[in-house]
């Protein structure tokens, strides 16, 4: 149904809000992922994906899922990628997020 909606004419308001949406919606699929894959790391079969993958990218992408968590707790939520960290990675991404998802949570609980 958001795919509906972010195809229709679009205001910015209405898009920034569906786009939080989608990225929210996204976001609960990976931790629904990571508590399925929690009883594959108990069994010894956890798989990694690797692929290679922009970590801007992957921040921003995160920090926008807490932004909506950030502006109700009154603070702002930023970044700084340090100049010697190359721009593109291979990893596991959705592990990554994930982690990187949590570790920022925490700081808003």
């Amino acid at each position: 149904m958001i795919n509906f909606l972010l195809d229709t004419p679009p205001n910015g308001e209405r898009l920034d809000y569906s786009h939080t949406i989608s990225q929210n919606s996204d976001g609960l699929l990976t931790v629904t992922n990571d508590i399925l894959d929690l009883s594959k790391v108990e069994a010894g079969m956890m798989r990694t994906n690797p692929e290679w993958f922009k970590i801007n990218t992957l921040i921003v992408d995160s920090i926008e899922l807490l932004s909506a968590m950030s502006v109700t707790k009154g603070l702002e939520l930023n970044f700084i990628v340090e100049d010697d960290v190359p721009p593109a990675v291979r990893g596991d991404r959705a592990r990554l997020k994930s982690a990187m998802l949590n570790v920022i949570g925490v700081c808003y609980a």
